[in-house]
């Protein structure tokens, strides 16, 4: 009787689940993924500030990103490139000075980054060593002049830094940071905005007349282009450090207006080298037309305004050499060249106008050579 309460009793444990169960296996540890300029992007997202930046795969030659941000009131454009790659050719390899044979730089250590910048140049390089190559990452622009520790910066040397000793710069890099990088917003894998299209001319809204004033930005000069020209996509007038403009793009490199500010006192005189050149109701009027396709006619304007002047260029493979006509009319960059709001300083509300044009910003240099534009698709 004994014996068969026993076998019982353990009959009943055993329903009851008193035998232990099986060992619980922690979760296999994730594998470690290859570094994406995407992910690289994701990670540069974490240290520095957004704003109105777009993203885009770096130089070839390493894995990386480029940030690319628009000018402010206050503050140039500028870029920073964060990659994993070789040290840049005119920084020596490991020591902390210029290469050999390249041009003269500053050096100084931060712990185990190397903080670099050339003698003459708008760049600031810091380099942090890794297990494959180094961890880069390069602020270039005009605010990028000199020692980083010194003036007004974009973002304090602190932030590049951090980013720069950031472990997950790597060959492999945290598991976890390909889904957040993956619909990272402002990718940009087409620089030159060869895949927009020109959709009429974009009006101006009431508030580009409101906020205070501030420093002119190639935002806002773009909003006036745009709502005078049918343009296909924008951006940033690449010139002198005198000079402040934008561009309206109206096929593909070569077809182009830019309007720009310049305290660049030869600005009202006639360009070297143009065939003709006059002066009509105050204004220096030129053209140039080279043979044809190795590079765009163009025609300049220029009127004096307070501290400078405005100038307007024109690029056209299209333009007519016996009759002067260029695809945007001559009537149109007069009244562009008298709007007043061409000018060395400009409200918020038009370069907020301009941060939110809908159309394509153009960060890819123009060109002025022929290239293969597409033809618009017919509108009907």
């Amino acid at each position: 009787m004994l014996r068969l309460s026993i076998v019982a009793s353990c009959a009943v444990a055993l329903l009851a689940g008193c035998v232990p169960a099986p060992p619980v296996r922690p979760p296999a540890t994730p594998e470690p993924t290859p570094l994406t300029p995407r992910i690289v992007a994701r990670i540069t997202q974490e240290h520095l500030p957004d704003g109105a930046a777009s993203y885009a795969a770096g130089a070839p030659g390493a894995v990386g990103a480029a940030v690319h941000y628009r000018a402010t009131g206050r503050v140039p454009a500028w870029t920073v490139t964060v990659g994993l790659g070789p040290t840049p050719g005119w920084l020596a390899p490991k020591a902390c000075r210029a290469a050999s044979g390249a041009p003269r730089a500053h050096c100084f250590r931060e712990g185990e980054v190397r903080v670099a910048w050339p003698d003459e140049g708008t760049e600031v390089l810091l380099v942090a060593p890794r297990r494959d190559g180094f961890a880069t990452v390069r602020a270039e622009g005009r605010a990028w002049v000199g020692d980083p520790r010194r003036g007004a910066r974009p973002v304090e040397l602190d932030a590049l830094l951090e980013l720069a000793r950031d472990r997950r710069l790597d060959a492999t890099t945290d598991p976890r940071l390909p889904l957040r990088a993956e619909n990272l917003p402002n990718w940009r894998d087409d620089l030159a905005c060869d895949r927009a299209r020109r959709a009429g001319t974009a009006s101006l809204p009431a508030s580009a007349a409101t906020g205070g004033t501030g420093a002119a930005t190639p935002q806002a000069f773009a909003a006036l282009l745009a709502a005078e020209v049918n343009a296909r996509c924008v951006g940033e007038w690449e010139g002198t450090p005198a000079e402040v403009g934008a561009v309206a793009y109206l096929g593909g490199g070569t077809e182009w207006l830019a309007a720009y500010v310049t305290t660049d006192p030869t600005a009202g005189d006639c360009p070297a080298g143009w065939e003709t050149c006059g002066r009509v109701d105050g204004a220096t009027i030129a053209y140039r037309f080279d043979r044809p396709g190795t590079s765009p006619a163009k025609v300049w304007l220029s009127r004096p305004i307070a501290d400078g002047f405005v100038v307007l260029q024109q690029a056209s493979r299209k333009a007519d050499a016996r009759t002067r006509v260029f695809p945007v009319a001559m009537a149109t960059m007069r009244r562009l060249l008298a709007d007043n709001r061409f000018a060395f300083t400009v409200t918020s509300g038009l370069t907020t106008a301009g941060n939110n044009l809908p159309l394509c910003w153009r960060i890819a240099p123009r060109v002025d050579v022929p290239t293969p534009v597409a033809p618009d698709p017919p509108r009907g």
